[in-house]
C-alpha cells in the first residue's frame, strides 16, 4: 500500500508526511508570529530553515524523558543556528569526571561523558592495560 503511495508522491510515503507536517507546523508558527528564532531572534524565512530544538539539553538532564516531551522546554529556530547551538553547548560543558573543559564525548546511549581530556588519559589508561587494541568507551 505505501509503495504505491510512494510512486504516486515520487519520494518515500513516511518522508512525504514529516515533509507535510513539518509545512504544517511552519505555516501555523507563521500564523501565530511564533516564527522567530529561538537563538538569533531573526525570523525563520522559509520551512527548510525550521528546526525544533530543546531550549535546554535533554540528554544530560536528570530527568531525560520530562524534558524531552516538556513543550516549554521546545522553541523553534534555524537549522544552522540549532546545529551551531549544539555544538558551542557540548564544549561549554564541564567534564563529570576531572573538571576539564575541552569539549564532550557521549557515549552511544548517552551513559558516560567525557571531555577531550578525559578521552584521551581513559584510552592510554585502556591501552597500558590491554595492549594497542581498538578502545571502547562504556
Amino acid at each position: 500500500m505505501s509503495e504505491n503511495k510512494s510512486s504516486l508522491l515520487g519520494e518515500n510515503f513516511s518522508t512525504a508526511c514529516h515533509k507535510l507536517r513539518k509545512a504544517i507546523m511552519f505555516d501555523f508558527a507563521q500564523r501565530l508570529n511564533i516564527d522567530t528564532c529561538y537563538r538569533c531572534g531573526e525570523k525563520i524565512g522559509n520551512v527548510d530553515d525550521l528546526s525544533i530544538e530543546h531550549k535546554t539539553a535533554w540528554q544530560s538532564s536528570d530527568d531525560p524523558i520530562k524534558d524531552f516531551y516538556d513543550l516549554g522546554n521546545i522553541a523553534f529556530s534555524h537549522l544552522n543556528c540549532n546545529r551551531g547551538a549544539a555544538i558551542s553547548h557540548n564544549t561549554k560543558k564541564e567534564c563529570c569526571k576531572r573538571g576539564h573543559n575541552e569539549g564532550w564525548y557521549v557515549v552511544q546511549g548517552g551513559k558516560a561523558r567525557l571531555c577531550k581530556v578525559c578521552n584521551r588519559e581513559s584510552v592510554a589508561e585502556y591501552r597500558k592495560v590491554h595492549g594497542r587494541k581498538k578502545y571502547k568507551s562504556n
